[in-house]
């Protein structure tokens, strides 16, 4: 059995379940401003800052893109859903990721060694990574001088992708 790739450790379902609980939330926020239907890009925003995900510009300008917002004048309740489902799997991957390289943070620092990580990666699991795999998995980070790795920023990248 083969190493997972990181495209496929990061990727998030847009059809992840929301615990009812949570699609209560979204729903009840998204009617509160909902006037006609649809809420626009200004409101997306606002609502998704009042319920505690706080999108980067570039991320809302990337969610309003790829659902056409303005070209629909907006987004419904369920595009809305489909969101925030999205966003809530991301933030379950980041903090499932940070937790595992945590263990990993020899001071709790926030950094791990390249070569730590290289000898775990390669020995643990079903499916250990070969020095290839690691070296492909690893091309894209910026290490610091000393060789320790910034996980958060690590993070960051591994679910951007």
């Amino acid at each position: 059995m083969a190493a997972v790739p990181i495209s496929q450790v990061t990727q998030t379902s847009s059809h992840a379940s929301l615990s009812d609980e949570k699609r209560r939330e979204f729903t009840d926020a998204f009617q509160a401003l909902d006037k006609s239907g649809l809420i626009g890009p200004f409101e997306l925003g606002i609502l998704m800052r009042s319920l505690n995900h706080n999108p980067t510009d570039d991320d809302l300008n990337a969610i309003i893109e790829e659902y056409q917002v303005y070209e629909k004048g907006g987004v419904n309740l369920k595009e809305f859903l489909v969101i925030m489902s999205k966003r809530e799997s991301e933030l379950e991957l980041r903090q499932k990721l940070a937790l595992a390289f945590g263990c990993l943070s020899r001071d709790d620092n926030g950094f791990v060694d390249v070569n730590d990580l290289k000898i775990k990666m390669m020995s643990v699991g079903s499916a250990p990574y070969t020095e290839k795999e690691f070296e492909e998995f690893i091309q894209e980070v910026q290490m610091e001088p000393d060789g320790q790795l910034d996980y958060m920023a690590f993070i960051d990248l591994l679910v951007k992708k």
